[in-house]
């Protein structure tokens, strides 16, 4: 009879866990809070749990994905959590990316309960981890990793066992820091080649194979050079923002500098003041061209329209300011309306003047930079 494996959170990640799991012979059961995630699973023969809880009754291995510690929290010790069905020795692995202080905590309270927990957060985009590439670091009993590699090695390419709890998310967070890094030196890197007139197909072609090369050029490099960042599930911002968080406190914590990663928070942050946070993270290749005076169409949508995008972004932030009682006025088209189509330098007034009313009225940069919602055009 096949192993059944547990999977709480059927997300981006999640759902594509539960796949290669089913693809490799297991029987999986899961549960997630949005029925079409769930009835995704069902379809492809996976059985649905109602609750955490039931999806421990039914499993002998868990594995959580889920966005935040209070998602995993509730999932732990929620009144339908695992903890509350079950059995002695359950094993969990979670993938999430948490503070490392936070999977210390749920480590000691899974084994309160006489539970196993391990530590194991994925290294990976979802195309990664679709395509098997992903990587997964794990911390805790080590009997109980080695009783789960044959169940992890069904949905990452790589897996690594890198002591006690806890242990695994240091190592997340280092990854992390090379993930945000990369993605914006990448980002200039094709801004900059293609300032120079090279092709940025060429660019991506050539650069990952040599000396330069890194997983995030290859990967988003690829998004970059087509100038396509459509993306579906349209949280990898959100994303990298917590995480950005998370890296820069333990950061703090340790007092070590991360002067590269500081500043490419900061080129995230602009990509997300712009609109662009419902795209795939190699959008923020898009906040850094204009800077260099590049412009190029997205794929599948005119420069106007993009353009249009930026405008709807930069008169959200003239909302915020006038909700601070700023006093800042929008462009307006020839019949009083807000314009749709204004040129980048019309775009780089407006948010200059609504930049220097924020600093004005002592608001912290994080009032222009990261706090706008999507709007998508």
């Amino acid at each position: 009879m096949a192993t059944k494996i547990g999977v709480i959170g059927l997300g981006a990640m999640g759902s594509l866990y539960a796949h290669h799991l089913l693809k490799g012979g297991y029987e999986v059961v899961g549960c997630d809070l949005d029925a079409a995630h769930a009835a995704a699973l069902e379809n492809e023969g996976g059985e649905v749990a109602v609750s955490p809880q039931k999806t421990a009754d039914s499993a002998e291995i868990l594995i959580t994905s889920l966005p935040s510690l209070a998602a995993l929290e509730a999932v732990i010790g929620g009144k339908d959590g695992i903890i509350r069905g079950g059995r002695e020795g359950q094993i969990l692995i979670d993938t999430c990316t948490l503070k490392v202080t936070d999977k210390v905590a749920l480590g000691e309270r899974m084994a309160e309960a006489g539970r196993v927990f391990l530590d194991a957060p994925i290294s990976g985009t979802p195309p990664m981890v679709a395509d098997l590439k992903a990587s997964l670091y794990v911390s805790g009993d080590e009997g109980a990793y080695t009783t789960c590699k044959p169940v992890i090695e069904a949905f990452t390419g790589s897996n690594f066992y890198v002591g006690p709890v806890g242990d695994a998310s240091k190592m997340k967070i280092l990854a992390n820091y090379l993930v945000g890094v990369h993605t914006v030196a990448a980002a200039e890197c094709m801004v900059l080649g293609m300032k120079a007139g090279l092709d940025p197909a060429l660019i991506h072609g050539v650069l990952p194979n040599g000396a330069g090369g890194s997983t995030m050029l290859k990967v988003r490099g690829e998004y970059m050079a087509k100038s396509d960042y459509r993306y579906e599930d349209g949280t990898i911002f959100d994303i990298i923002r917590k995480d950005a968080s998370i890296i820069s406190e333990y950061a703090a914590e340790l007092n070590a500098p991360i002067n590269l990663f500081a500043a490419a928070r900061q080129t995230f942050n602009s990509a997300v003041a712009l609109g662009l946070n419902h795209m795939e993270l190699a959008a923020v290749c898009r906040a850094v061209a204009p800077a260099a005076g590049s412009e190029r169409d997205l794929a599948g949508q005119s420069d106007s329209a993009a353009k249009g995008q930026y405008w709807c972004s930069a008169v959200g932030v003239w909302t915020l300011c006038r909700r601070n009682e700023m006093q800042v006025q929008p462009k307006r088209g020839e019949h009083g309306l807000l314009s749709s189509q204004p040129t980048i330098r019309e775009l780089t007034q407006c948010c200059s003047s609504i930049f220097s009313n924020i600093m004005h009225a002592h608001h912290p940069i994080h009032s222009f930079c990261g706090c706008l919602p999507a709007r998508k055009i």
